[in-house]
């Protein structure tokens, strides 16, 4: 009998961070187990890996060099060729100097190379160049990151056809019990306060709402922001640094609406999480949001960074408009999580074809 192909994917990050890389890649082990894949996966995985992680269900070989450590360029190819595998799928920017076996890599965004420090842009000029030019497929995760990577490809004159495997969203369901709890543990009253998420990292423009905030606040009596975010003491600023995924999700649906300042984004997932838990969702005007979210009711798109029309936005909060939970629906149904693992498999079809 013939031997089904394998194919040997990183999962190094998950466990090992809250990185969203992670979460899209729990995401594609999850689309497996509800539609069997025609290859075997193989998942590398560090020793962090959560009991409850989707991972468990699959061959799972556990390496000891980090995600995106210093010298994994070259240490991971000795350590990968050692196992037995037909494909190498890289779901991240994590770039090998070198590979013998036909690989993928999934490209979030070139947001290091935008936003980067200098190491950080260097690594994407020398190690993610050279590793897509060598690559046996690419894909992006939207099409906004797919024709990012093509013109960047294109200005080296490195011409390769971009596929899109898309992220996957959901509506968790909420306990009532717990959201009460939530909300009472930090003193917030329903509809009466406005949640912000993000990391430190410059793109994601959290210093610079929160200073607009306080601005506005000294205009206006305004209800209270929650952040994820740690920094200075602040009356209407309630910072919650730690929120597990139910307690984000809580706070999402019982605020006034949902601000994201974010300056760059490959696809942006907390808004969209938001705005399925019928959040109204406030967004600076970037191709990104207008490409996946869209135009719709309880959608605020503002011009980018303008002071002048966040503060005008953020005053005129008590008339701000619902999502539609048709438009909802909608959103699901094209991020599912069939959609996502069936545009992986074509990925993985197509280079299985040109081996065979």
């Amino acid at each position: 009998m013939e031997q089904s192909p394998s194919v040997l994917i990183d999962a190094r990050m998950v466990g090992a961070s809250n990185h969203g890389i992670a979460t899209y890649l729990e995401q594609l082990t999850e689309g497996f187990t509800q539609n069997s894949p025609h290859f075997k996966p193989i998942f590398l995985t560090t020793n962090e890996l959560a009991l409850s992680s989707a991972l468990k269900k699959f061959t799972c070989i556990p390496c000891s060099i980090p995600f995106l450590s210093p010298l994994e360029a070259i240490s991971l190819p000795r350590f990968l060729t050692k196992i037995e595998h037909t494909i190498y799928v890289s779901p991240s920017f994590s770039s090998l100097l070198y590979y013998p076996r036909p690989y993928v890599q999934i490209l979030h965004d070139l947001n290091h190379l935008i936003y980067g420090s200098i190491d950080k842009k260097l690594y994407y000029r020398f190690l993610v160049l050279r590793s897509l030019k060598n690559a046996a497929a690419i894909a992006g995760v939207s099409n906004f990151s797919k024709n990012e990577i093509q013109e960047w490809l294109s200005s080296f004159n490195i011409s390769k056809k971009i596929s899109l495997i898309p992220n996957v969203i959901t509506k968790p369901s909420i306990e009532s019990e717990k959201e009460a709890l939530v909300l009472r543990t930090y003193q917030l009253t329903p509809q009466n306060y406005f949640f912000t998420l993000g990391n430190p990292k410059p793109h994601k423009n959290m210093l610079w709402l929160e200073s607009l905030y306080k601005e506005v606040t000294k205009e206006l009596e305004m209800p209270p922001l929650v952040t994820n975010q740690q920094g200075d003491s602040h009356s209407k600023i309630i910072r919650i640094p730690k929120l597990s995924d139910i307690e984000k999700n809580i706070l999402y649906k019982n605020s006034n609406q949902f601000l994201y300042p974010s300056l760059y984004e490959g696809f942006g997932l907390p808004p969209m999480e938001a705005y399925l838990q019928n959040a109204p969702i406030a967004l600076n005007k970037l191709d990104i949001f207008k490409e996946n979210i869209g135009d719709k009711s309880g959608v605020y798109f503002i011009e980018t960074n303008s002071k002048g029309a966040w503060k005008e936005h953020l005053k005129n909060y008590k008339n701000i408009r619902k999502p539609i939970e048709e438009e909802q629906k909608k959103l699901l149904e094209t991020y599912s999580s069939k959609n996502q693992i069936n545009a992986f498999y074509s990925v993985i079809s197509s280079v299985l074809e040109k081996l065979s």
